[in-house]
């Protein structure tokens, strides 16, 4: 049987449509919808497996729904606290004062 190639539209369309599944996950408000959107997934093999690998163990640390009580004003990831550290090495850098 001839399967024809797939094509770069639909390499194109999977991509988004995955990309568009690790957003609802990261932004679930239920672990029922986690889940649901999670089942979505799995039928893309290997993302499945590299969240089960890489990201399913801590859950807590990224789904939206396991999340709920932690204060983050609305930042989720760390960008705060990298400019901070950016901030500090540029004035040390800068700065005419001897640390030594």
């Amino acid at each position: 049987m001839y399967t024809s190639p797939v094509t770069g539209t639909q390499k194109l369309m999977v991509t988004v449509c995955c990309w568009q599944l690790l957003q609802k996950l990261l932004h679930c408000g239920s672990e029922f919808v986690f889940n649901s959107t999670l089942e979505s997934i799995s039928e893309q093999f290997r993302l499945f497996h590299y969240l089960q690998q890489n990201w399913l163990p801590h859950t807590s640390l990224f789904a939206g729904f396991a999340r709920r009580e932690v204060f983050h004003m609305d930042n989720h990831t760390n960008n705060r606290l990298e400019r901070y550290h950016h901030t500090i090495k540029t004035v040390l850098r800068s700065s005419k004062v001897s640390v030594g």
